[in-house]
């Protein structure tokens, strides 16, 4: 009796399970993607080698582990891709994804709700007196999920915002902490931003929104320190009776001095030790607030910044 063996493999063990992006991401079967780097994984007969295929090309080709599986990652081009895998003839069922190209980013100019007259310009007293923070808003034409945002602040000092990941397509809010805005009262500042694709592209600066910050009735230059961090000193134009004063120390904890009178010669704030060693190797950020007893707002000065 004639027994023949066939070495065709099932068709039903021959498969692409999954096809994934550069982040992970499943790309379900017959529908689209931005990127350009895929991974396909599938089933094939354990131990031997089967054929990947694209537009019935073959492209590479797989080992398939002990378990029945096997794992490639690829780069194509954009457009149509009927992928596919043989062995001994045999092939699986296609899995067809449309690479398209991400699309043009229109990096708009960013935004400050609390600005007024064409959005250039900020008044710190009526606008954020008591905030702690500035809102600045981010959106932009090709706004997408995943991508990754970063606010950059040019003020007295260069400020750099978090990261932030697009979670929904829509304005995406920065803080800029408040003394960096005091540091430019009577001063401008610019502020852009860039946008980290999901391949890891860094696309900007985006449009630059200059805003100026409305000056005080003093202009109050930054305070000086001694060499030992003990004596912070306050002299500023317009400096007189019966003006008061007091310094701030911003560090891990922000601390006032007490209030002091003012003349026209140089007034010390005396710091204690406690102040100085929380901050060991941190950037303090020192500033004082004149009051005019005239019954108006504090007055902010700029800011020294100093390690300790």
């Amino acid at each position: 009796m004639d027994v023949t063996t066939s070495t065709a493999t099932p068709l039903a063990a021959l498969s692409i399970t999954s096809v994934r992006d550069s982040a992970g991401t499943l790309i379900p079967d017959s529908t689209t993607t931005q990127d350009t780097e895929l991974t396909l994984s599938g089933m094939g007969p354990v131990g031997r080698v089967v054929r990947i295929l694209d537009n019935g090309n073959v492209i590479t080709t797989a080992s398939v582990t002990v378990a029945g599986t096997w794992e490639i990652s690829v780069i194509v081009a954009l457009g149509v891709h009927s992928f596919t895998v043989s062995v001994d003839g045999a092939e699986s069922p296609p899995w067809v994804i449309t690479v398209v190209a991400e699309p043009t980013l229109d990096l708009l100019r960013p935004r400050v709700p609390k600005a007024y007259g064409d959005g250039t310009h900020l008044n710190f007293d009526s606008a954020m007196y008591e905030d702690s923070y500035l809102s600045v808003m981010v959106g932009y034409t090709g706004m997408k999920v995943g991508q990754k945002i970063r606010l950059r602040w040019r003020g007295a000092v260069v400020y750099e915002s978090e990261i932030k990941t697009v979670s929904a397509i829509g304005d995406v809010e920065f803080r800029i902490p408040r003394l960096e805005v005091v540091d430019v009262i009577g001063r401008a500042a610019s502020i852009d931003y860039t946008v980290t694709l999901g391949n890891g592209t860094v696309v900007g600066p985006s449009v630059v929104l200059p805003l100026k910050v409305d000056a005080q009735p003093l202009d109050l230059v930054p305070p000086t320190i001694t060499s030992d961090n003990r004596i912070v000193t306050v002299l500023y134009p317009g400096m007189n009776t019966p003006q008061t004063g007091r310094a701030r120390w911003s560090g891990v904890v922000a601390h006032d001095t007490g209030e002091q009178n003012l003349d026209t010669r140089p007034e010390n704030f005396d710091i204690p030790s406690a102040w100085i060693s929380e901050n060991s190797g941190r950037e303090v950020l020192i500033n004082y607030t004149v009051y005019r007893n005239d019954g108006q707002h504090l007055l902010f000065s700029r800011v020294l910044r100093k390690r300790m």
